[in-house]
């Protein structure tokens, strides 16, 4: 199994490794202090200064708290997680895409350049299993893209409250830079483009509507043994993951992957 990839300082957090967009620490550690250069967005390498947008009147972003989520690195967890007793509930994926006896669950952060490349490469993929894996997605917007990633999130989840999920959250990764470069007026001007009832649209994303959804999704992945994206799971019928693909996988890799389980 591929193994990530860490730098060694978090100053260097989610620059552009061939593992993925940075490390994610379990919870239950110790939040970094404020001056950490690896707590906030604003230590992000690489990426474009732009001036933020404004927001909507009366849009809300996130929850004032963000202890759910760190960003830090871990020099010592590069191993591939025990597959022993972890599991997904089949019923807690609300977007799926084919059919089939597996399912593909993808954890995502729609602001990491690596979640971008991957997420291209399963709709490359994917298609072609159609039949015997089924594609699943989650959120895992990481601490440092924690603004723009978790109100992109949300808005994919009020998009798919008018059955446009997927579509929305192709246009997200069609339309961002990454490194928290999408204005979020932007994610109004989806909405319109797609067709949307707006009302609608904007009143969910104001309401926070699924903001814990989102949190209980990192939290999940965490759990899983993700330290940064892309993260992706393989679970049989029953929610047994019986694969765990963490980093950047080629489109060759992640065939190989599946063959051996539908041959």
């Amino acid at each position: 199994m591929k193994k990530s990839f860490f730098l060694f300082t978090p100053l260097f957090l989610c620059l552009f490794l061939l593992s993925g967009c940075g490390t994610q620490e379990s919870k239950t550690q110790p939040k970094p202090s404020s001056n950490s250069s690896s707590n906030t967005s604003s230590q992000e390498t690489g990426s474009t200064t732009q001036q933020e947008p404004s927001f909507e009147d009366n849009i809300t972003v996130i929850s004032d708290n963000d202890d759910w989520i760190i960003s830090d690195v871990d020099l010592s967890d590069t191993n591939q997680p025990d597959l022993t007793g972890k599991t997904v509930d089949p019923s807690s994926i609300s977007h799926i895409q084919g059919s089939g006896s597996y399912t593909l669950i993808e954890y995502s952060d729609t602001e990491c350049h690596y979640s971008k490349e991957y997420h291209t490469t399963l709709d490359e993929v994917l298609p072609n299993y159609e039949n015997e894996i089924q594609r699943g997605y989650k959120h895992f917007p990481l601490n440092q893209h924690i603004q723009k990633a978790t109100l992109q999130a949300e808005a994919t989840e009020c998009a798919g409250d008018q059955n446009k999920f997927w579509e929305y959250t192709s246009e997200i990764y069609k339309r961002t830079n990454s490194n928290n470069s999408l204005p979020d007026t932007e994610l109004f001007v989806i909405a319109e483009d797609l067709n949307l009832n707006t009302d609608k649209f904007n009143d969910c994303l104001a309401q926070a509507t699924y903001n814990s959804l989102v949190k209980e999704n990192s939290q999940e992945a965490q759990e899983l043994g993700a330290n940064g994206t892309p993260f992706s799971v393989l679970i049989d019928k029953d929610g047994n993951v019986v694969e765990i693909i963490d980093g950047m996988y080629s489109a060759a890799e992640l065939e190989e992957i599946f063959d051996s389980y539908i041959n």
